[in-house]
């Protein structure tokens, strides 16, 4: 029987592996492009919850920006540190190898604190500061944001791997695929509302299934549920554009305007869907 480390470390490699295969159809077909393009071309520091295997950390790059990214996932964190470093930037990385603290018959994330290189400095030494933890965990981080003066946050194609549900420290409602984007993605708002300063844009990409004009006012209005806890302005326009069949060996996807809560394996045509919500600026 495999130990909860193992299983742990199994499932965070399968998921690797499997959006490596999603995020390489993502990049030939130009999109993570059209991503970057959702941002405000004026702001350079920007705080991306997620790193993937690193191509969307690498567009940021690419296009001038300075970025911190949070990852939970250690091999999402040194996939993407190789990358980005092949590709010639500064990237510093604090890891803190939450899969090897995993003992007994019980998974816990046990997020330690961590030296944090001096917020003032980091932008002018380092293209890109890499930290493996929770971000619905470690607390602590949204201070340390705050002082880096982050101008915007991007949450883009949330996914996780298959042994985050069993993780006890979670709330007991994250069972599913659904109800762990839904719970970052809150996440994401309540600590956008906090680092953010006035002018400051929350940028959300998901995909799913082509929606229609009826699907996409119900989308900005379950994103302005998600928006009534804090002062954030969320955009009445989305952004869509086709991205195409999947993979057949990639994560698979949640259907956004669908109570299935699971990852799909699907064929058919998937698009992407981006909303804009705004720190509002002083009267």
């Amino acid at each position: 029987m495999k130990s909860v480390k193992t299983f742990v470390q199994d499932k965070q490699k399968e998921y690797l592996n499997g959006w490596s295969n999603d995020s390489q159809s993502i990049l030939d077909k130009g999109l993570y492009e059209w991503m970057v393009s959702q941002l405000d071309p004026n702001h350079q520091r920007v705080l991306e919850i997620g790193c993937g295997v690193g191509n969307s950390t690498l567009a940021l790059l690419k296009s001038g920006k300075k970025l911190i990214s949070v990852d939970e996932n250690y091999y999402c964190i040194e996939h993407t540190r190789k990358l980005i470093e092949m590709n010639g930037f500064k990237v510093l990385t604090i890891n803190d190898r939450l899969d090897r603290k995993l003992d007994g018959a019980f998974y816990a994330t046990n997020v330690k604190h961590k030296s944090l290189p001096n917020a003032k400095t980091v932008f002018e030494e380092f293209d890109c500061l890499l930290i493996q933890s929770d971000i619905l965990q470690d607390l602590k981080l949204v201070e340390y944001f705050k002082e880096c003066e982050i101008e915007s946050i991007i949450c883009w194609l949330i996914g996780t791997h298959g042994a985050k549900w069993f993780d006890s420290n979670l709330d007991g409602w994250v069972k599913s695929a659904m109800d762990y984007r839904l719970k970052v993605q809150n996440t994401v708002y309540e600590i956008s509302d906090e680092i953010l300063k006035e002018g400051g844009v929350l940028n959300i990409i998901d995909r799913s299934l082509y929606l229609n004009e009826e699907e996409l006012k119900n989308l900005i209005i379950n994103h302005k549920d998600q928006a009534s806890v804090t002062k954030l302005i969320v955009s009445d326009k989305v952004n869509q554009i086709e991205f195409g069949t999947p993979s057949t060996n990639g994560v698979g996807m949640v259907k956004q305007m669908s109570r299935d809560t699971n990852f799909e394996k699907t064929q058919e045509e998937l698009w992407l869907h981006s909303v804009n919500v705004y720190k509002k600026r002083a009267e």
